[in-house]
């Protein structure tokens, strides 16, 4: 008898949702891929707009320009704080009989990015996040991940296609805990990571991120959760003015699990005010799918979210 087949429900389907539904969230999560750029990256996207947007004053570049004249002061290490609320369709990720519901989350998040040279970086992170839901208890969780590994730029000089690509390699670890108590773990996870990605410029305020990643799992401590996932991902981001931008984003993924396999798809589209250079609020909605070769691993789920966000860079 399949392993899957012989646990309970109980048992590992809440450890699924509570796994799918804190991941799922942060790829819907477009800004955060244009966050996680190297200040190398970010500087080439700068003057790129620069040069495209000639006529413009530096205030119309919203803030790129300063990255781009002031490289000495970049600040590798960074530190957020964040606090949302998100309503969600089918909460329980359940193939039918969907029921909705609302889920608190607060995250806490330390990273560092160390310059070796121009094209070389080292970098660590780790977030702790906490999930509260208001009637389905049973998927309150907290999640301690973190998070190392090197990146390569290649060198703006390079023909046009093959110039500015960030491509990066590392180890992650993500450990999940009853809620409140951090002794009681439900999953732990280690895995290999590799990721291809480069931001391209359409406008001196828009851009286009493309990118591929993989994350291959060497050790779990529950076999039903264990899995390979590979991701596509095409995310737009526009900034109509100091304060205002909006991101839109596109995620097909397929997950390898040991006994059946995944295809995930995420549309998002959210909308930031930056009420300061470190403090934004932000809107966002989303719309995942998830189609698996067993079919109580189907879901469908639209999430409608806000969230207060504080980072400091020093």
């Amino acid at each position: 008898m399949p392993l899957l087949q012989a646990l309970p429900a109980t048992v590992w389907l809440p450890l699924a949702a509570a796994q799918d539904a804190t991941l799922n969230r942060r790829d819907a999560r477009a800004l955060d891929l244009f966050e996680d750029l190297p200040p190398a990256a970010a500087a080439a996207a700068a003057s790129r707009a620069s040069r495209t947007g000639a006529g413009h004053d530096d205030t119309d570049l919203y803030g790129e320009q300063e990255i781009l004249t002031r490289p000495d002061r970049w600040k590798p290490w960074s530190v957020s704080a964040s606090l949302s609320g998100e309503w969600q369709s089918n909460a329980p990720l359940a193939p039918q009989n969907e029921t909705s519901d609302y889920v608190w989350r607060q995250s806490l998040t330390l990273g560092n990015t160390w310059k070796l040279s121009d094209s070389w970086y080292l970098n660590a992170g780790a977030t702790e996040e906490t999930s509260r839901y208001d009637r389905f208890d049973v998927l309150d969780f907290d999640r301690l991940d973190g998070d190392a590994g090197v990146l390569w730029i290649t060198k703006p000089d390079w023909h046009p296609l093959l110039a500015n690509w960030v491509l990066g390699t590392g180890v992650s670890w993500s450990r999940l805990s009853e809620a409140s108590h951090f002794s009681n773990e439900l999953l732990n996870n280690t895995a290999i990571t590799w990721a291809l990605a480069r931001s391209f410029i359409l406008h001196p305020h828009q851009s286009l991120l493309v990118s591929l990643t993989g994350k291959v799992s060497v050790d779990s401590s529950e076999i039903l959760a264990q899995r390979d996932e590979y991701a596509a991902q095409l995310a737009w981001r526009a900034e109509w003015s100091p304060h205002w931008e909006t991101t839109v984003l596109a995620r097909l993924a397929y997950y390898d699990y040991e006994q059946h396999a995944d295809l995930n798809w995420i549309g998002s589209l959210g909308m930031d005010y930056l009420i300061s250079r470190n403090f934004r609020i932000g809107l966002n909605a989303s719309w995942t799918e998830n189609k698996s070769d067993i079919a109580v691993f189907d879901y469908q789920n639209a999430a409608l979210g806000a969230s207060l966000r504080l980072q400091f860079r020093f």
